[in-house]
């Protein structure tokens, strides 16, 4: 990855879990380890609400480490935009809406993630259609709009969702909702849902707006079999201009675990973690872990 490239990626907060709002996160270290191992920021998890104050000291401790932010965020279980229940589809909209603001105080140009509804609800029956989401979309996107960030709806594999699994699927839903709304591409859904990974991404591409790279088995970069160097280069000769995140977890966070269905973990620890990634990624040579 060269110096221009290296600069626009980042690693997900969620490598060391979810509370990073909470002290015992210990967001100053975890942002030293970042810009020590050489990327250029993090993505920031926005899974429950967080003060206005203590958004606001979260965001200047990233800008002081040196590092941009990008944000996503996911449906809490009581909110769903294509269900057929009014209630909870305005529930998703008021939490998408905080989300946004959430995105405008750390700077992020995104807000990304699964954003029909909550991962892992799936119907008895057959898939839902996404027509219910079309209008609460585009509201969310036309505010996020008014503050300067692009709502990204990430597709997401058969066992994390019903709706919208592939690229070629969410195109339509971008189609839909008028061009208020864009793509995240995630290398790990991708390496379940499409028959060619890369072929789709080249044919969507122009909806891209955000990059989640991630194993095939969510480990750290290079331990799996996702082609990232074969991505980076058709996203790059492809125009892509955003930024790329590395996306894993941290299996030791029970609700996260579950979520995600991690029962073991990628490394022996979060630092290691970021270290292999780091040096698949930026060839940087990993250091000890801790």
């Amino acid at each position: 990855m060269d110096s221009s490239d290296a600069k626009r990626l980042g690693i997900h907060l969620l490598v060391w879990g979810a509370d990073w709002p909470e002290p015992a996160f210990d967001l100053p270290r975890v942002l030293a380890t970042c810009r020590e191992l050489g990327f250029g920021g993090v993505e920031v998890p926005y899974l429950q609400p967080v003060p206005a104050a203590a958004l606001r000291a979260a965001a200047g401790t990233v800008r002081a480490a040196g590092l941009w932010a990008t944000v996503s965020t996911a449906l809490p279980a009581q909110a769903c935009l294509v269900d057929p229940d009014p209630g909870r589809r305005a529930r998703a909209v008021h939490w998408l809406r905080e989300a946004v603001e959430a995105a405008a105080e750390f700077g992020s140009p995104v807000l990304a993630g699964p954003l029909l509804a909550p991962v892992g609800e799936l119907p008895d029956g057959m898939a839902r259609n996404w027509g219910p989401a079309i209008a609460p979309l585009r509201e969310v996107a036309l505010y996020a709009a008014g503050r300067n960030i692009r709502v990204c709806l990430e597709p997401l594999n058969r066992f994390e969702t019903d709706t919208v699994n592939t690229l070629g699927q969410g195109a339509d839903l971008c189609g839909a909702v008028g061009g208020g709304l864009s793509l995240v591409s995630d290398t790990f859904h991708q390496n379940i849902e499409e028959d060619d990974p890369l072929g789709a991404l080249r044919r969507h591409l122009k909806w891209v707006a955000h990059v989640h790279f991630s194993e095939n088995h969510r480990g750290p970069a290079g331990s799996g079999h996702i082609p990232f160097p074969a991505v980076l280069d058709l996203l790059r000769h492809g125009g892509y201009r955003g930024r790329f995140v590395f996306e894993g977890f941290n299996g030791r966070v029970p609700a996260l675990a579950r979520a995600t269905r991690i029962w073991r973990p990628g490394a022996a620890s979060p630092r290691a973690f970021a270290e292999q990634t780091a040096s698949a990624l930026l060839d940087t040579p990993p250091g000890t872990a801790s």
